[in-house]
C-alpha cells in the first residue's frame, strides 16, 4: 500500500467491524470517525455496532451519515449495497448532537 510505504500510516487492521472489540481496546483514540458506514449494516447490527464503536474514543465520536435510502448495490461492488437506513433522529434519541 502506497500510503503505508510512504509512512502516512503505519498500522492497518483488517477484520470484521463488527467484532471491532476484537482488534482495539476501549479509549483507544482520541478521536472516531465514522465515514459511510451505517447505511451498509442492518438496523440491528448497526445498534450493538454504535454501542461498540461509543466505547473507543475518549474524547468524540464523528458520524458522516448518509440520511437518505436507497437499497441496492453498485453493479461494480456487491460491498457497496445499502441495507439500511439511518435517520437524524436515530442518533438523537443515542444523544448525539447533530452538526449540519
Amino acid at each position: 500500500m502506497e500510503e503505508y510505504s510512504n509512512g502516512i500510516h503505519d498500522k492497518y487492521t483488517r477484520g470484521n467491524v463488527l467484532q471491532i472489540e476484537k482488534y482495539y481496546k476501549n479509549k483507544s483514540f482520541d478521536a472516531v470517525v465514522l465515514l459511510g458506514l451505517m447505511e451498509h449494516l442492518r438496523r440491528s447490527e448497526g445498534k450493538v455496532f454504535m454501542e461498540k464503536l461509543e466505547k473507543l474514543p475518549r474524547e468524540r465520536l464523528l458520524f458522516a451519515l448518509q440520511t437518505f435510502y436507497s437499497s441496492g448495490s453498485a453493479s461494480w461492488n456487491s460491498y457497496q449495497e445499502h441495507i439500511a437506513g439511518w435517520y437524524v433522529n436515530d442518533f438523537r434519541i443515542r444523544g448525539y448532537k447533530l452538526m449540519e
